[in-house]
């Protein structure tokens, strides 16, 4: 019996080590954070300790009164989520962003909005899409962003919520609402691909067009509003401009669209580097091969919609 004891008895006493070496492991994180001072590198202790008691230790900081606290606690807690390999870690941290989103700083809520975005959907469970539908009724900024998170979250009850926003929400802007469409295209609603394709069809296409306009089409992941980029890249008419400003001549706007339907069709003839950028030298050949290669499979290309926002890069 005493040697149960004893085992006990050290059992606690290196766990409250543990404890107290996580705190001041994490309060000096997030001082150095607070004093601009973050490196990956003098971070990796708290990362490579980021067990429940640790992150539940971040957590706490995360509802400090001091708002630079809060600042820097949210940031690590950031880094941790995206370095952990632990899925129960990960749902913690995004749990405590859900909830960051209507915090009464702005800089806290924009953060909490971007994090919350980069969860990839098999780690949201059906408790944290309530606690995300019903912060998401109360935000006032970068709401759009999570709209369309929505839609990548897809499915029936992504709809009906979208829905719910658009009639109850009497803050949203045009934006918002252009949002709303795409995010229901992208939970695969018909009739809001249509809506979206008949409002982009009236618009001139340009520069302004391909960086505005096209990446939305491309986020829904949606046959016909792809299509219609397609058709844009196969076009000949040269409405764009040329990447050197000293060079007045319009250009192909392919050049740019290829670029964009790389990151989604699935076996695209030319590839995306490591950087963003197509993996070739010879642009004016790739558009050709793309352009041949996209007649051939026209009816048949795969898209690929597993990520939030396949464009991240643009």
């Amino acid at each position: 019996m005493k040697k149960i004891y004893c085992v006990i008895s050290v059992f606690a006493i290196s766990f409250s080590f543990l404890f107290a070496q996580n705190q001041r492991l994490i309060d000096d994180a997030i001082t150095r954070i607070g004093n601009g001072e973050l490196t990956f590198k003098s971070l990796d202790k708290v990362i490579k300790g980021a067990d429940k008691t640790g992150v539940d230790d971040i957590i706490r900081v995360c509802s400090d009164t001091i708002t630079e606290r809060r600042v820097s606690a949210y940031i690590l807690l950031k880094i941790v989520g995206k370095k952990t390999e632990s899925d129960d870690i990960k749902q913690e941290c995004l749990k405590t962003f859900v909830e960051g989103l209507n915090d009464t700083e702005t800089e806290i809520s924009a953060r909490c909005v971007r994090s919350v975005t980069e969860y990839d959907r098999d780690l949201v469970t059906e408790d944290i899409i309530a606690d995300l539908e019903g912060n998401t009724l109360n935000l006032r900024i970068n709401k759009s962003e999570i709209i369309k998170y929505f839609g990548y979250l897809g499915g029936e009850r992504a709809k009906r919520y979208l829905d719910k926003i658009a009639k109850e929400d009497t803050l949203l802007t045009n934006i918002d609402k252009w949002n709303i469409k795409l995010a229901k295209s992208r939970c695969g609603d018909t009739e809001a691909a249509n809506y979206c394709l008949t409002r982009v069809k009236r618009l001139s296409v340009n520069d302004d067009f391909i960086y505005e306009i096209v990446p939305d089409l491309i986020y829904t992941g949606s046959r016909q509003l792809i299509d219609y980029v397609v058709d844009i890249m196969l076009s000949k008419e040269k409405n764009c401009s040329s990447a050197n400003s000293e060079v007045d001549t319009k250009i192909l706007c392919g050049y740019r669209v290829m670029e964009m339907l790389a990151s989604v069709i699935v076996d695209f003839p030319i590839k995306i580097d490591d950087s963003g950028e197509l993996d070739t030298d010879d642009y004016i050949t790739a558009l050709k091969e793309c352009c041949k290669w996209i007649e051939n499979k026209r009816d048949s290309y795969e898209i690929l919609v597993d990520s939030y926002n396949p464009t991240d890069y643009l």
